[in-house]
């Protein structure tokens, strides 16, 4: 009987034993630093992170897990397995796949607050980035501002192209073996490459670096906080920041009326009438990303004459101001359309005066006009090249109109009216875009 007591109570043990293990193992030695910058040895749990998370960690194996809030956190590490930075960069949000491909090969620089992958660490560092679809490496030396190395995809009107500019950085300034310039052309944007070629750096400055691969970091961790974490945490380093973020990126268009000089130079027909779209100068601003935007028209004339028949001699002034300001969105048709939408508020004045004389008798006559409106346009633009464009328009507007004349020693007249009316895209405009 006290043997098989004995075998029990064994048995029990190691059972509790194996599930205290169990329980211990998820904790591994490592360290937090949070953002007074006060390091604290540990033991964290391996588990995922997610935005406003918080790590897990116990002082000693025997004590109760505490739970630390990520907005807390400047650095995490686990011995020889991952570490985890928080550090303000600028980083380039364009999309690496269509449809968020961009239009320009600059940078869209963002200042934001992120948590970086350790890859290499020594005298020259390198960090990578992944998250909200993005992935990107940055690299610093030391206590030097971290900075991104740049590798971006954009369109062109008939292909896309890549924009290759950490080739360049590295050269100039990551290159202890002074490598030439066959060397980094072949330099891939991927984390093997990168990782070789900053262990390499390092070696040649007499550093032996620490490496933790990204897909170590990722099993251990399986996810780190990523862009949804930036609007919460960047409070705590710089209020003032929180309310100036930086905005989308955006795409600008300049345009401006050539349907006279088109006919003027191809001459279809030698009696052409004027246009009958009053926005002869445009400006519209739009999202890289979504191709939304706001758009503007404005048109101002001015005309004075002045004629001598049968001994009256008559003085004409016309001024006239047309203004639209609406929401518009332009979305890409194949390699070179772009088709646009949008609703506008329209406002408009103008104002005749003709000053007449005959044999020392005067009369004045003035019209004065104001119109609001509002309705919907729509739009095609052909690309010429990347940054020029032909397009046209049509307008469906809605008008209220109000014209006063006064004539001296006679009553004022008012003439109102509401006008519906459809333009027709025979208005052509030259636009070009830039960013």
């Amino acid at each position: 009987m006290k043997q098989l007591y004995f075998i029990l109570s064994c048995a029990l043990g190691s059972a509790f034993l194996s599930f205290d293990t169990q329980a211990q193992s998820a904790f591994e030695k490592g360290y937090f630093i949070d953002v007074n910058n006060q390091k604290t040895e540990c033991y964290l749990k391996s588990e995922a992170w997610k935005a406003n998370d918080s790590i897990t960690y116990r002082l000693d194996y025997k004590d109760a897990p505490i739970k630390k809030s990520l907005t807390e956190i400047h650095e995490v590490s686990i011995d020889g397995s991952f570490k985890i930075k928080r550090a303000r960069v600028s980083i380039d949000i364009s999309g690496d796949n269509p449809p968020l491909l961009s239009y320009v090969a600059e940078p869209e620089w963002h200042e934001e607050i992120l948590f970086l992958w350790t890859l290499v660490e020594g005298s020259t560092n390198l960090y990578a980035f992944e998250g909200d679809g993005l992935k990107r490496y940055f690299f610093n030396r030391q206590d030097e501002p971290i900075k991104q190395l740049i590798f971006k995809k954009y369109k062109t009107i008939s292909e896309i192209k890549t924009n290759e500019t950490y080739k360049q950085t590295l050269a100039q300034g990551v290159n202890c073996r002074d490598s030439s310039l066959h060397y980094f052309n072949r330099l891939a944007y991927d984390e093997d490459a990168l990782t070789a070629h900053f262990v390499s750096e390092n070696q040649c400055a007499g550093t032996e670096p620490v490496i933790y691969p990204l897909g170590t970091q990722k099993t251990t961790v399986t996810s780190a906080p990523s862009l949804s974490i930036i609007n919460k945490t960047e409070h705590l380093e710089d209020p003032a920041r929180l309310s100036s973020k930086t905005k989308p990126a955006k795409v600008r268009y300049y345009g401006i009326e050539i349907t006279q000089l088109l006919q003027q130079i191809i001459n279809l027909n030698s009696d052409n009438a004027p246009s009958s779209n009053p926005f002869a100068i445009q400006y519209a601003s739009n999202s890289l990303q979504t191709g939304r935007g706001i758009s503007y028209g404005l048109s101002y004339a001015y005309n004075k004459f002045n004629d001598d028949s049968n001994f009256i001699r008559r003085e004409t002034i016309n001024r006239s101001l047309n203004f639209r300001i609406g929401y518009e969105r332009k979305t890409k048709w194949g390699k070179r359309w772009i088709a646009l939408h949008g609703y506008d508020i329209v406002l408009g004045a103008s104002k005749l005066k003709t000053n007449a004389d005959q044999i020392g008798s005067a009369l004045t006559i003035e019209t004065t006009g104001n119109q609001w409106g509002f309705g919907p346009r729509v739009g095609l633009m052909f690309g010429i090249s990347d940054r020029i464009f032909l397009g046209t328009e049509a307008t469906y507007y809605l008008r209220f109109i109000k014209d006063r004349q006064s004539i001296i020693g006679q009553p004022e007249s008012i003439q109102k009216t509401t006008d519906l009316s459809l333009t027709l895209p025979v208005t052509l405009f030259l636009s070009v875009r830039l960013k």
